[in-house]
């Protein structure tokens, strides 16, 4: 499917850093030549010289922080800046990316549309969206990471991110402290969280409920019933990429990036395929259609995180 740069709108959500950012709006300038650049922040900040086509100045609602923790739970500041900026977007398709996030190529375009099948009671998105494999939780290992794919980059129909981040904002105490006073769930699996949900399952689980009731009280209520769901939904309506994959980068997490892809909590590309041939097409034959540097290019940098962080530990 040959998608052109100048039907793209790329929404960069989230506050702006002057060096971060910048490199953002120009390396999609540079990879994506008249693609629609809509930056999507917060009012009251300087906001640099950068060439983005349209600026969204939302009001900040704020993060709450974790209840016994110094972390911030910033769900609520990803919907407002996510969904007001696809909201002045134009074209028919969009990629989502934070503002602390580059291109270094638009290898994601190689596999839109890549897989076509679709779970006939799971598939709620026209078409599939594609996604991160980093922070894609893989419930075989979390169990309670059930419907918790990543929220790092999205790209798909304009339609089809828009109703993934179409959502209202999260109240308290679902936020930070939703088990501060009801009794923990047993067998306690994440007994560090007292959100009701994690921010990915906000997300998605926002989305999916829609189209589809689900049943599914808080991050720990885990069954094979629902546990099927979740697969099946993931394999109806995304398709995850490790972000080197996509040729999307995240200057923060540049390390967790190099070495996350063996992570057994997290699936990996691999994974999502295995679980879209079980569920839409028991036919498909696995391709990476990866540049052949780029596939050198992953092993060999999580191989030279893997040394670094062996040396830091002598």
């Amino acid at each position: 499917m040959q998608i052109k740069p100048s039907d793209i709108s790329v929404v960069i959500q989230g506050r702006v850093e002057p060096i971060a950012t910048k490199r953002c709006v120009d390396s999609i300038r540079n990879i994506l030549p008249h693609a629609e650049i809509i930056l999507s922040t917060w009012k009251n900040q300087p906001i640099p010289a950068l060439a983005y086509d349209v600026l969204v100045e939302n009001d900040d609602p704020g993060a709450t922080e974790w209840h016994q923790s110094t972390a911030r739970n910033n769900t609520n500041r990803q919907i407002v800046s996510t969904k007001n900026g696809i909201a002045r977007s134009s074209l028919p398709y969009v990629l989502k990316i934070r503002s602390d996030a580059h291109l270094e190529s638009a290898n994601f375009l190689n596999y839109f549309g890549r897989y076509p099948k679709r779970h006939p009671e799971w598939s709620v998105l026209k078409q599939k969206v594609i996604a991160s494999t980093l922070f894609s939780g893989h419930p075989h290992h979390s169990p309670f990471t059930l419907f918790c794919p990543s929220d790092w980059f999205h790209f798909g129909l304009r339609e089809d991110v828009q109703a993934i981040w179409d959502l209202p904002l999260y109240p308290e105490p679902e936020t930070t402290t939703w088990f501060v006073n009801r009794s923990r769930p047993s067998p306690d699996l994440n007994p560090h969280s007292f959100s009701r949900y994690h921010p990915e399952q906000m997300i998605w689980l926002g989305c999916l409920r829609k189209f589809k009731p689900i049943p599914m009280e808080h991050h720990a209520d885990n069954s094979p019933e629902k546990l099927l769901w979740s697969e099946q939904a993931l394999a109806g309506n995304l398709i995850l990429l490790h972000p080197w994959q996509a040729g999307i980068r995240m200057q923060k997490y540049q390390e967790l990036e190099q070495t996350g892809d063996g992570r057994k909590d997290l699936y990996s590309h691999r994974d999502w395929f295995e679980l879209y041939k079980q569920h839409c097409d028991p036919k498909a034959s696995y391709v990476q259609t990866t540049p052949w540097v780029d596939q050198l290019k992953g092993p060999l940098k999580r191989l030279s995180a893997k040394i670094r962080l062996k040396w830091k530990a002598l």
